[in-house]
């Protein structure tokens, strides 16, 4: 009842905020750009009491991050490393997943996040979980190479939330800021790809994961956890055993 009442708030203001700019100057309207956004940010909060059943197990929602493919050197869809980092956010999710997880929302940022939001996606085949997408702003992909804008754009129709946090377009830097607080305030834990020597654009994320003051597990996939991944993946190769 009170997820449906705050829906109905939110389309009555949204409509009045239409027409008081229809009302108005364009200087005038700009005063309502705040209270738009604001309401927005109400609108994808009401996302985990609508779609997420609070369980016993704590962690129902987990937010992933990682590494852009041009921090790791990844420049073709075909490298090889892809699959041994999907093959890591998958070992970890199933673990998840098996002890109660039922939603992985993410920004859909190029790289560790899409490949995230491609094995979800697979492992909805065997699990029952979920996927949202919330991009800190509409249009992010714009200026991505095509064959990404595709993929991002296929993954955004498919997933089973999308809601950008902000209306419009890229505003600016404290865009970015909002969505890392955004995303460790509703998830209940994070799994990041991070190397803690050269932790990249995550020291991002990881330093506003820090600062909740709720109990908020981090995971991390390092190096090691990679490795560890390619010689399983190895091992399960029946050349590996012949030599």
């Amino acid at each position: 009842m009170l997820a449906s009442f705050l829906v109905l708030i939110i389309t009555f203001a949204r409509t009045a905020i239409i027409l008081m700019n229809k009302a108005t100057t364009t200087k005038q309207s700009q005063r309502f750009i705040g209270l738009s956004s604001f309401l927005l940010l109400i609108d994808t909060s009401i996302f985990c009491s609508v779609y997420c059943e609070k369980g016993e197990y704590e962690m129902n929602i987990v937010t992933v991050t990682g590494y852009k493919p041009m921090e790791l050197s990844i420049f073709k869809e075909n490298d090889p490393r892809i699959d041994f980092i999907k093959a890591a956010i998958e070992k970890r999710l199933i673990g998840f997943i098996e002890e109660g997880l039922q939603w992985v929302i993410i920004s859909g940022q190029m790289g560790v996040e899409l490949w995230t939001a491609e094995v979800v996606m697979d492992l909805k085949e065997k699990y029952n979980i979920n996927l949202g997408i919330f991009p800190p702003f509409e249009n992010q992909e714009n200026r991505w190479p095509e064959h990404l804008q595709e993929k991002y754009q296929e993954l955004t129709m498919i997933a089973d939330f999308y809601k950008p946090i902000y209306q419009g377009d890229y505003k600016g830097a404290f865009q970015f800021k909002a969505k890392n607080m955004w995303f460790a305030d509703k998830s209940d834990g994070c799994l990041l790809l991070m190397d803690d020597e050269f932790p990249g654009s995550n020291r991002f994320f990881y330093q506003a994961a820090k600062q909740i003051e709720k109990d908020y597990p981090i995971y991390v996939i390092t190096p090691a956890d990679l490795d560890d991944v390619v010689e399983e993946l190895r091992m399960q190769n029946p050349d590996y055993w012949s030599g």
